[in-house]
């Protein structure tokens, strides 16, 4: 069973959770599976779509209730317009009836245990890089992640910071809930939602934003309700570092001043109109500080905007890449 973060399955030995990392170089055929079954929107993991894009399975169904055709994995042979809880039910009901009938055989765990293997190592290879490297975007997001107040819920930003976090995973056996807009994965709206999800529970609700969504969507905290379990994080990069990471717009001539769009504002002036609380950081050691308390209940919202240096993050990242 494998799924991004926002799946929201436990990070354990019962679930697969790095892919990202073990699928993004060439992996082992044997890694092929002869049946797929999906349910949910699309994976954020492009290593994973693009492994099954090449090794594809002899089935691959797919259960989602309506009658839209999605097929981003390009190997879909069945569809089923069924609630994916009805249809695991059944299935695991006929499973064990059948070894019922047939008699309980030993389960061959070889093809798992390959997959788990990849697995742990993975993660201990990725603790060990983000341990060495300077700060960066890839370094603030783990200790991010690592310090979340349990039973929170993190809602994030499209672009990097969904990346980076579904890289490393929500710390393991957390009670915490992950969410994101990811729809054509835009920057629309992102504070807003969780602004509303503030609104509705009685949690700590995080939005963890890049820059350019954030003041992107900054009228969402022009209103006079902002609820005081609401935290926000912007990775301030002065721009859209993700456009130095991805292929095509990198290498454009204009990948300065048409994709990255660099700016030099602050949140500081956003968040004193909106009577939010401000924390700035921007190194390893105030970060660690500020964390240590900027989650703490009080009267009012509260901001933490990082700086980072956008080419060091950009370098850390793509040297993860070949790790």
């Amino acid at each position: 069973v494998l799924g991004d973060i926002i799946s929201n399955l436990d990070r354990n030995t019962e679930f697969i959770s790095s892919h990202d990392i073990f699928l993004s170089s060439k992996p082992n055929s044997d890694l092929q599976p002869d049946l797929l079954i999906t349910c949910g929107k699309s994976f954020i993991s492009k290593s994973f779509k693009q492994f099954i894009r090449s090794n594809k399975p002899q089935y691959h169904i797919h259960i989602q209730e309506n009658s839209d055709l999605i097929d981003p994995f390009q190997s879909l042979t069945h569809k089923l317009e069924i609630s994916p809880n009805y249809f695991f039910e059944k299935l695991f009901s006929d499973l064990d009836f059948q070894k019922f009938r047939e008699g309980d055989e030993e389960d061959d765990d070889f093809y798992l245990a390959q997959w788990r293997e990849l697995d742990t190592k993975s993660k201990t290879k990725l603790h060990k890089y983000l341990s060495e490297v300077p700060f960066s975007e890839f370094k603030v997001v783990e200790e991010i992640l690592l310090t979340l107040p349990n039973n929170s819920i993190l809602h994030l930003g499209n672009s990097m910071p969904v990346r980076y976090a579904n890289i490393i995973g929500k710390p393991q056996n957390s009670e915490i809930e992950v969410y994101c807009n990811r729809g054509t994965s835009g920057i629309d709206g992102i504070l807003s939602t969780a602004v509303g999800q503030a609104l509705k529970t009685n949690k700590t609700v995080i939005c963890l934003i890049g820059d350019v969504s954030f003041f992107y969507d900054r009228n969402a905290l022009w209103n006079n309700y902002l609820p005081k379990n609401l935290r926000i994080i912007v990775l301030n990069n002065q721009g859209g570092n993700i456009f130095r990471i991805i292929e095509g717009p990198s290498k454009q001539p204009e990948l300065e001043e048409y994709f990255i769009t660099k700016q030099n504002f602050t949140a500081k002036k956003t968040a004193e109109d909106a009577g939010l609380d401000y924390y700035y950081s921007e190194n390893e050691i105030e970060l660690t500080d500020v964390l240590g308390h900027f989650y703490i209940e009080t009267d009012k919202s509260k901001l933490l905007e990082i700086k980072i240096d956008s080419e060091i993050s950009t370098e850390v990242f793509m040297k993860y890449k070949k790790i």
